[in-house]
């Protein structure tokens, strides 16, 4: 579609793809907005689930009644990497993020720690993507991301993607400037989109090979693969 766009409004490939981007980013704002709306008047907090959140908040082992809600939730063991996924979680409110990367054999459970995990995030909250683009990020909307959860099934469909995530998490923010053609006068000018966080990445991988440079931007998790652990999922 995008080479037909080209072809028929003589333009760059790369300035097409650039406004679809936009149209779809666009359009996903206005869905999300409709959605939310929707979803707002629906929800009724009842006296006795605001005063069951401030108990929970105030409990003196927090982290442990954290650790067994997971568990309630479908994932035994391991609950360190609990704690530290969850951390990394909740640290999308704060001025500086964290960032988790889980390293394991395939099917030995690193998706399931990573949606456990973000199953206790508010999906209002929650970007899950499948595979992305090389510079999709940097045509999102500026709030898009803003204290947000950017959760990548695989790590594999984001290696485009690599030095848009590693700036994000490094900088807070992503800004691009391209050229674009003034659709009234007809003449070629630049456009700056800036693209706010923090944001706090999770994604999952199977390869040990990640480059240096976004492996030092990540908390690496490991699962754990032994006998005993399998036994207690079985």
């Amino acid at each position: 579609f995008m080479k037909e766009c080209s072809l028929l409004f003589k333009q760059e490939p790369e300035i097409i793809e650039q406004d679809i981007l936009k149209l779809i980013t666009a359009i996903e704002g206005q869905l999300e907005k409709g959605k939310l709306k929707a979803e707002s008047t629906s929800i009724d907090s009842s006296e006795a689930d605001v005063k069951h959140g401030l108990v929970l908040g105030k409990h003196k082992n927090l982290m442990e009644q954290i650790v067994k809600d997971m568990e309630a939730l479908g994932y035994l063991g391991e609950e360190n990497n609990k704690r530290i996924a969850y951390l990394a979680m909740t640290s999308r409110k704060m001025k500086q993020t964290l960032s988790v990367m889980i390293l394991s054999a395939s099917g030995a459970g690193k998706s399931a720690l990573q949606d456990t995990t973000l199953k206790l995030c508010p999906e209002d909250e929650l970007v899950k993507l499948t595979t992305i683009s090389e510079k999709a990020l940097f045509y999102k909307e500026a709030d898009s991301l803003k204290h947000k959860v950017l959760a990548i099934a695989e790590d594999a469909g984001a290696e485009n993607a690599a030095y848009a995530i590693r700036n994000l998490i490094s900088s807070g923010e992503l800004i691009i400037e391209s050229t674009i053609k003034d659709p009234i006068t007809g003449r070629m000018t630049t456009m700056q989109n800036t693209v706010k966080g923090p944001t706090s990445v999770f994604k999952t991988t199977t390869s040990i090979h990640t480059d240096p440079e976004t492996r030092s931007r990540f908390i690496i998790l490991t699962v754990d693969e032994s006998k005993e652990q399998t036994s207690r999922v079985l």
